[in-house]
């Protein structure tokens, strides 16, 4: 992978415009014109609203559902701050990886993909997990920072340009068939635009 330098950091902000408020607008016009109370769905409404400005359409394809789980490890854990130490991270991610997990499970019910990522986890990569990380964890922020700039300019990079869910693959496990995907967390600058 390649470096984002901070004039394509530069580039990716400008690029960035604001909320659709047509969109959103047209969000709520659909969401009030169906069969229940008005606002019925509570914050659930609010937020395809503002799926709609951000994404600047109110027609929604959810025909590719994913769960995307961002691993990664803080050094201020050495200060003692968890409950849990660093291990855990590594555990979830193998499960996740294995999909043994709450959220696999619910995914599979939703007929979800779940990309589990490694966006920092103390320790090698774990099979399974996509492998966006910059370094194994932060830095303890107690004794400076956790990141630095580059570093975070680099985990956005890392983030953005990747390419969009390729299609599910099936696998063989011990409940039968289980959809995977090999994929990334797909691109959110396509089409994001600034909260309002």
């Amino acid at each position: 992978m390649t470096k984002m330098t901070e004039a394509e950091l530069m580039q990716l902000l400008a690029a960035i415009t604001p909320p659709d408020e047509t969109a959103r607008a047209a969000a709520h016009t659909h969401w009030a014109s169906l069969a229940k109370p008005l606002g019925g769905l509570g914050a659930l409404e609010t937020l395809l609203e503002d799926a709609a400005a951000l994404t600047g359409t109110a027609q929604f394809d959810f025909s590719r559902r994913a769960v995307a789980v961002l691993c990664a490890d803080n050094g201020v854990v050495a200060q003692g701050i968890s409950q849990t130490d660093q291990s855990v991270t590594r555990a979830v991610a193998e499960n996740l990886a294995a999909r043994r997990t709450s959220a696999c499970r619910m995914a599979q019910a939703a007929h979800c993909d779940v990309l589990p990522v490694d966006l920092g986890i103390a320790g090698a990569p774990v099979p399974g997990v996509r492998d966006c990380r910059i370094a194994a964890g932060t830095a303890d922020f107690t004794k400076g920072p956790a990141m630095t700039r580059a570093e975070a300019v680099e985990a956005i990079g890392r983030a953005n340009p990747l390419p969009s869910p390729t299609p599910s693959t099936t696998r063989q496990t011990r409940h039968g068939r289980d959809r995977h995907t090999t994929a990334c967390v797909p691109s959110f600058s396509r089409g994001l635009r600034a909260p309002a």
